[in-house]
């Protein structure tokens, strides 16, 4: 029985060279598109920690943050909410080590 499963992977091996869809390839599937209920938004660009970025007030732990299309956040402070979505950019800065931590999920559009 082992020289079966020896001979048939050699035979899709071989044969997946000729044809390509064939081929082993790394896949990665996502989960349905998920609505994000956002409890701050970003309103501009800028500093996670500036509460200007935010509209007046930095997100704190229980907040579900979204940062919004257009805008560019920069994480520069170790944060912890309770879950994150992003729809602009998110930047870690690359001067720091920086953690970010959700109780929730991370949803990215």
């Amino acid at each position: 029985m082992k020289n079966l499963y020896k001979y048939l992977f050699a035979f899709v091996f071989i044969f997946s060279l000729f044809i390509p869809q064939l081929a082993f390839r790394q896949v990665v599937s996502c989960g349905p598109n998920v609505y994000f209920r956002a409890t701050i938004s970003s309103v501009r660009s800028g500093l996670w920690s500036d509460p200007g970025t935010w509209g007046g007030a930095v997100p704190s732990a229980i907040d579900k943050p979204l940062i919004t299309t257009g805008t560019t956040v920069t994480l520069d402070t170790d944060i912890t909410c309770a879950g994150l979505g992003i729809s602009g950019t998110l930047i870690f800065d690359p001067t720091q080590s920086i953690t970010l931590t959700s109780t929730g999920n991370i949803v990215t559009s």
